[in-house]
């Protein structure tokens, strides 16, 4: 996504950097990117290339002429895999990784969670209870704090809200009016990209029903379907399930504020918060060693966070916004773990203290995710 950080992480690791931000640039690996890239020492940064696509052709004849790992560090705020022509031409040659939005911890300059770190390495439940104890630091001020600053560098640490307001209005309109275009041409104006989008934010978690998404925007189903995958490829929303996310929680505030209502912190915004936590200790801190996906049956069951190993074994995370477990919770998790082997079930709660419910349900308090 842009203004992740991409281009300062690039310039710290590479000997060279170069930025096709510059029309000139563009026109230099015109006549001679060829020798360029072979000349140049490595690793060589190259920045937006998705605004030169021939590159990818260039860098395909080099890395198939000196086949040395490393030479080259890549940076785009479109998803490669969704322009057919770098698609083709680097398979089997490019590592892709992925870079989020700042995570709380991160924003505090702390090290990451190792909340999923310690249920995939079966560490006991005693010992899993005192580690993660010891280790919260994160109050929900500090997580309302962020819900509503997101996780952008160039944007989450300005401190007036409507200059945030300010940079992420100029955010979406680069987005959804120039860098949607790389991939696909779609028949909507900016001002009802940005009216899908809000609705999208509003809908976080919750079935997406895309006739009523067409009806407000006016326009068809399959142009909404078409506009949500552009959005994704620029990294702006992403699938999950049934559902979408917003990429970042801070732009999720700007498009729909959320109103406080008695300080109680909504089932909804901590669904939000943990997806966008948990999605980061999977790929930063297990290097997708574990998927992530929901699990929901037409029976009322629904577990939005199925963590599974490649070995099979399973953390099944449920979230309420109470103190206590409901019973719905309770069934659903007890349900779960009759019908699928090598479960770990888990709720979340507004609360302050872990225990273990009358059923055996490890209980804990929902700020520990981060």
């Amino acid at each position: 996504m842009r203004q992740t950080g991409k281009s300062t992480l690039l310039k710290m690791f590479s000997k060279e950097y170069y930025s096709f931000d510059n029309e000139g640039l563009i026109s230099r690996f015109e006549r001679e990117g060829s020798e360029i890239l072979s000349l140049a020492p490595n690793p060589l940064g190259l920045d937006e290339v998705q605004k030169y696509p021939p590159i990818f052709d260039q860098l395909k004849l080099s890395v198939d002429r000196v086949k040395k790992p490393g030479r080259f560090l890549l940076s785009g705020s479109v998803r490669f895999s969704s322009r057919q022509q770098i698609r083709e031409s680097l398979t089997g040659r490019i590592v892709l990784l992925e870079l989020f939005p700042m995570t709380l911890a991160e924003c505090h300059h702390k090290p990451l969670s190792i909340f999923l770190k310690l249920f995939h390495e079966k560490t006991p439940q005693e010992k899993l209870i005192d580690l993660l104890k010891k280790r919260s630091w994160a109050s929900e001020e500090k997580i309302d704090h962020y819900q509503k600053t997101g996780g952008l560098p160039g944007i989450c640490f300005r401190r007036e809200e409507s200059v945030r307001f300010d940079f992420y209005s100029s955010h979406l309109e680069t987005l959804l009016g120039r860098d949607i275009q790389l991939i696909r041409k779609i028949q909507l104006s900016v001002s009802k990209l940005i009216s899908l989008l809000t609705e999208i934010a509003k809908r976080q978690g919750l079935p997406i029903n895309f006739s009523e998404l067409a009806r407000i925007v006016g326009t068809s189903i399959p142009t909404v379907k078409s506009a949500l995958d552009v959005m994704e490829g620029v990294f702006l929303i992403r699938p999950y399930g049934d559902t979408w996310f917003l990429e970042d929680s801070g732009l999720s505030h700007f498009l729909a504020p959320q109103k406080d209502i008695a300080n109680q912190t909504t089932r909804w915004e901590m669904l939000k918060l943990c997806y966008l936590e948990l999605r980061a200790q999977v790929s930063y801190g297990l290097k997708h060693e574990v998927g992530m996906k929901p699990y929901k049956t037409r029976g009322g069951i629904d577990i939005p966070f199925l963590i599974e190993s490649k070995s099979g074994e399973r953390l099944a995370i449920v979230i309420e916004e109470e103190n206590l477990p409901s019973n719905k919770a309770l069934k659903s998790l007890s349900w779960f773990g009759k019908h699928s082997k090598n479960t770990t079930p888990l709720i979340l709660l507004n609360s302050h203290k872990p225990f273990i419910s009358s059923t055996g349900i490890l209980c804990l308090p929902w700020t520990w995710v981060f």
